[in-house]
């Protein structure tokens, strides 16, 4: 008989961010646990994934859901931390005796407020997430995951009370890399949200070191790209087999490697198959005309940029330099090939005048580049050492996805204090 593992992506009032997030916490890491883990496969686990941002659920289903599953594994990213605390505490609500799992890029940020929350069993920190549900599964089971999982070392984890740590230097090799479980998935809504959009992470880690970036606190530094023949099979699945309209790469910096951009775009323009016309993201200094054209002729519409402020005086404190002249130039050559530039900007870095967001956008404007806004991620309630000064999510994420941008008052932006305690009446 079949035991079952769960991964939960808690309830949010609003998605904050694309949907690239759901793919490679919960999408991509069942794919590796099905078609790869020796763990789920020696110990007869199911995977399912319940989206609960997505698509909504009684209390009734989420009680079922709790009834069937032997583990629930929380995906908490920096935008659900509050909703993932009330989920766990439902679900401890409906079965007492349930093991509950929190993973998650948040957990880096702040292992030990995590730690702190009852609700948890087990607080999965560092490493991928693939890895760390099975170090967890195998805890649960009471198994040796080394002996299971033949790839990993004795060294490759530590246990500190509930905290699961694994090593930075864990990672999974690139052909074991899962592919989005689709079947899983609620895709029909996944469409509709993301205006036929689909995703897949085309690139893992970052080779820099971004202050306001939580990279910082959860990638090994070390750059690692998926299999270029996969994400064209991938491209061709989608459009033929779901639909999808568009495709978005993910990738911190997609273009930091020149010869894996070159070879995936050259499969793609060689594959004979129609090419679904897809998006990425980069960084300003890692990216030329050569590689733009190419991506132009391969299907990409839309390269975004990170530039996060106009003012030098905060790019220099945030360790980021954006020359806006380069910037003109590679709105031409975007423009030029077809691709639509589009300039990452954040509200609520320090120091920051609610003139500069409006003049940054008059200035992208001008230059024929889109702009996209997001909040400052909160680190501050779960790491002290973190001194961030944030907006009210809440206000600002009405903002982001419904209102004009005049009616946004930077003035607004607060420091965010954690509720001491919540409602756990989630689900109705």
């Amino acid at each position: 008989m079949y035991k079952k593992i769960t991964m939960v992506w808690p309830a949010q009032a609003v998605i904050t961010e694309s949907l690239f997030r759901h793919f490679s916490m919960m999408a991509e890491t069942a794919g590796y646990l099905t078609e790869h883990s020796p763990v789920i496969k020696e110990l007869n686990f199911q995977v399912q994934i319940a989206d609960c941002a997505v698509v909504s659920h009684t209390a009734m289903n989420m009680a079922r859901l709790v009834h069937e599953s032997d583990i629930i594994a929380i995906a908490i990213n920096m935008n659900n931390v509050r909703e993932a605390i009330d989920t766990a505490a439902f679900f401890k609500s409906v079965n007492r005796k349930r093991i509950i799992i929190a993973y998650g890029e948040a957990i880096a940020c702040g292992v030990e407020f995590f730690a702190r929350q009852e609700v948890f069993d087990w607080v999965i920190y560092g490493g991928q997430f693939e890895l760390g549900i099975e170090a967890g599964i195998c805890l649960v089971e009471r198994k040796d995951w080394c002996s299971l999982n033949k790839s990993i070392n004795r060294n490759a984890f530590i246990i500190d009370g509930k905290v699961i740590k694994i090593r930075r230097e864990m990672l999974l090799p690139e052909n074991l890399w899962g592919m989005p479980q689709l079947d899983l998935l609620p895709i029909t809504d996944y469409l509709r949200i993301g205006n036929g959009e689909l995703h897949i992470t085309a690139c893992k880690g970052c080779p820099f070191n971004c202050e306001f970036c939580n990279e910082v606190y959860v990638s090994t530094g070390k750059l690692r790209y998926r299999n270029t023949q996969q994400i064209v099979e991938y491209l061709t699945e989608i459009a033929a087999s779901y639909g999808a309209t568009s495709a978005y790469l993910d990738s911190s910096t997609f273009t930091y490697n020149k010869e894996w951009v070159i070879k995936l775009c050259s499969e793609l323009i060689s594959s004979g198959k129609p090419i679904l016309p897809w998006k990425t993201c980069t960084r300003l200094d890692c990216i030329d005309e050569e590689l733009i054209t190419l991506m132009g002729k391969a299907g990409c519409t839309r390269i975004s940029v990170g530039v996060e402020s106009i003012s030098p005086d905060i790019q220099k404190r945030i360790k980021k330099k954006t020359d806006l002249e380069k910037l003109k130039f590679f709105s031409f050559v975007c423009h030029k090939n077809g691709i639509t530039p589009r300039a990452l900007l954040i509200i609520g870095l320090q120091g920051q005048e609610s003139c500069e967001i409006e003049e940054a956008r008059t200035i992208f404007s001008n230059m024929g580049i889109q702009t996209r806004f997001r909040v400052l991620q909160d680190f501050s309630f779960m790491h002290e050492k973190k001194e961030i000064v944030i907006s009210d999510f809440e206000k600002l994420n009405r903002w982001l996805i419904h209102s004009p941008f005049e009616d946004m008052d930077i003035n607004d932006i607060r420091k965010y204090e954690y509720p001491q305690s919540r409602n756990t009446q989630s689900f109705s």
